[in-house]
């Protein structure tokens, strides 16, 4: 037998398998949060709220953050209500964006959810939270009150 195929069964296997898995949330993690930033710009002292997933309290997370000025703040363990904008726009996410993710490349999931968000639910999809407006007349309307 392999080496190769020994190691299918053996824990270094699964931890290797599991260090990829950490590293690539990690960086799709940073790989959307470093051009909102650019696109935002925002003031420094903005908070920045997310769940307690691992990618989030990564040291290397932390200090992008810190280096922009934000401020990382965490949702309490086991308190979902702390999250509950994130964890209702995910859970509309995965409702409308009918897509079968488990048989596509990462770059694949990643263009399918930018596009989602930028062509359909920033843009075109209403919200009653807004009156019944999309985020960006939304936030069009916001700004000429100021």
């Amino acid at each position: 037998m392999s080496k190769e195929i020994r190691r299918l069964h053996t824990r270094e296997f699964k931890q290797e398998a599991v260090e990829m898995v950490i590293k690539e949330n990690y960086t799709i993690a940073e790989d959307a949060l470093q051009p909102a930033i650019a696109r935002r710009i925002p003031d420094p002292g903005l908070i920045h709220h997310s769940d307690r997933g691992s990618q989030y309290a990564a040291s290397k997370y932390r200090r992008l953050l810190e280096a922009h000025g934000l401020v990382s703040s965490m949702s309490r363990s086991g308190n979902l209500l702390d999250n509950a904008v994130a964890e209702r726009f995910f859970r509309t996410l995965k409702s409308e964006c009918q897509v079968n993710w488990k048989e596509m490349a990462v770059r694949e999931v990643r263009w399918n959810i930018v596009d989602y968000i930028e062509m359909f639910y920033n843009s075109k999809r209403l919200h009653s939270y807004n009156g019944y407006l999309s985020p960006n007349e939304y936030e069009k309307r916001e700004l000429v009150l100021v």
